[in-house]
């Protein structure tokens, strides 16, 4: 968090590895059940929020591999920008769900699939349905009354603009993208400059170590409002065939 300024409330740190891993900031413990993680903050009198989902970038990991294994994810994003978000959507719940559902029974699908489609639409159909899974973690935090101003996105879906736009078009929050790709290393040094006196606090070194190098604005769309209920019905609906087993 600290090494891509996520260091006050209103910042998402967005890590899009093989998990989905979200961390945002929050001045108050969240009081109402929410079944996502809290912890205590690293500033005191702050609680960290951490929402995680266990198929993020592994989505695009499984479909490369079963579908165009000989093809780089470079070209897969060329391609897939080449399409429209059309009805197609995926389910990215190839490995059950973590927090907050916690539920081994969720199982990933295609929804919508014709004989039109071919592999690109269905990679875009996955990076739309990751994206989609985060538009679900966010509203839950926004629910429980903890701001969210700004994503700040790393790891290796933070490489491609195409998904980076998707996530502020499907969310409606600004998605930025950190100069330092290293954001780790990068808050550890500002750890130990701060604990060594350098910057008074962890905000000071924030605003002087971080800098932001592309910010992606949310372009609305009620088509992305009408997918995301389909989306969120059709967990739910998956859910209900996947317990009558």
């Amino acid at each position: 968090m600290i090494g891509t300024g996520n260091v006050r409330p209103g910042a998402l740190s967005l890590s899009t590895g093989t998990v989905l891993g979200l961390s945002t900031m929050a001045g108050d413990p969240v009081k109402r059940d929410t079944g996502i993680p809290m912890h205590y903050g690293f500033l005191p009198g702050t609680y960290v929020m951490l929402p995680t989902a266990e198929s993020g970038g592994a989505s695009l990991e499984w479909f490369r591999k079963a579908f165009l294994p000989e093809t780089s994810y470079r070209q897969i994003d060329e391609q897939a920008a080449l399409r429209r978000p059309g009805d197609l959507l995926f389910l990215p719940y190839i490995v059950g769900t973590n927090a907050p559902e916690f539920d081994l029974d969720a199982c990933g699908m295609f929804y919508g699939l014709r004989s039109k489609h071919d592999a690109f639409d269905l990679a875009l159909a996955v990076m739309e349905g990751v994206a989609h899974l985060l538009k679900k973690n966010c509203d839950m935090i926004l629910a429980s009354g903890t701001p969210i101003e700004r994503i700040i996105a790393t790891g290796g879906g933070a490489k491609s603009a195409l998904w980076c736009q998707l996530q502020a078009d499907i969310t409606g929050i600004p998605v930025s993208i950190p100069a330092e790709k290293e954001a780790a290393c990068l808050g550890a040094a500002m750890i130990g400059a701060t604990s060594a006196g350098v910057y008074k606090d962890f905000s000071e070194a924030a605003n002087a170590a971080v800098r932001l190098e592309a910010t992606f604005a949310p372009q609305t769309d009620e088509r992305n409002e009408r997918k995301h209920r389909q989306f969120v019905a059709l967990y739910e609906a998956m859910i209900g065939v996947q317990r009558m087993k």
